[in-house]
């Protein structure tokens, strides 16, 4: 029946192209995941010379009462050598943001205006007032299936948006870098990540100490992985918070399954497309 593969294959479609038609805050927390299972985000950390143990994704900076507002899109808990002395655990921060490629290369919302980019400033010098000495911006460029980076110059496509937020953020002493995701096309797995592309960073800057609210931060959250990692053998399992009942928990990236809930109250976490 004609009528029931038009349906069918519109939906397959909808899939393939999900991060690029979900809302922009759907977008932004299913990025991050697509992040973590990128090929060139495991080979950075082989690479990297350091040793790492979790990444955390979404954490309300007053998960442990701090009394302060936001939270931590991505962060990362690692050591210059292996180790299991807390004190020598550096952690990499991240906040992110998403922007649209569509498969005619016109650039959608990219946070680039002026009112734009100072609040995403903002929300970086919150992350060093919280005591991070490691803040970042990654920026993710999402294309839509269809335009390949192979057929089209993505550089001189988003150079304008780049290089007109690099300046700003990296006036005020802050990394940053900006990524690619292209989805995998023809009949490959609709539960593959897609491509994720490596641009040059603009700018990057070395790390500083953590103090203040964000040492107890971390030391609260490597207590709490410690205690519950139990038989968790997954590569860079990711250390999560609840939106709804705001309850941290552990969950292996790389598991089989359809979509990632809360195993207290059935939130959707992640969707594994």
């Amino acid at each position: 029946m004609s009528w029931l593969r038009s349906i069918r294959d519109t939906f397959k479609k909808k899939k393939q192209n999900f991060l690029f038609n979900v809302g922009n805050e759907e977008r932004e927390r299913n990025a991050i995941f697509r992040f973590i299972l990128s090929p060139i985000f495991l080979q950075n950390l082989y690479t990297s010379g350091s040793f790492w143990y979790w990444v955390g994704v979404n954490i309300p900076l007053d998960i442990f009462g701090s009394g302060v507002n936001g939270d931590v899109d991505f962060l990362i808990s690692f050591s210059k050598l292996p180790s299991i002395c807390r004190e020598e655990r550096l952690y990499q921060v991240a906040e992110i943001k998403t922007c649209k490629v569509n498969k005619r290369g016109r650039v959608g919302a990219t946070h680039s205006g002026d009112k734009k980019i100072n609040k995403t400033v903002k929300q970086l010098e919150k992350l060093r007032s919280f005591g991070s000495g490691r803040v970042s911006l990654f920026e993710i460029f999402i294309l839509e299936k269809y335009f390949s980076l192979l057929d089209n110059n993505l550089i001189k496509i988003i150079q304008p948006y780049v290089v007109k937020k690099g300046k700003k953020v990296c006036n005020n002493g802050f990394s940053y870098y900006p990524f690619a995701l292209e989805p995998f096309s023809g009949k490959s797995s609709e539960r593959e990540s897609g491509w994720l592309h490596e641009l040059l960073p603009v700018c990057s800057f070395g790390g500083k100490e953590d103090v203040g609210l964000f040492k107890i931060f971390t030391e609260n959250l490597e207590t709490f992985f410690e205690e519950n990692k139990k038989d968790m053998e997954a590569l860079f399992p990711i250390v999560t918070c609840c939106e709804k009942c705001r309850k941290l928990q552990i969950i292996n990236p790389h598991s089989l399954e359809d979509d990632f809930k809360c195993k207290f109250c059935g939130y959707l976490l992640f969707r594994n497309f």
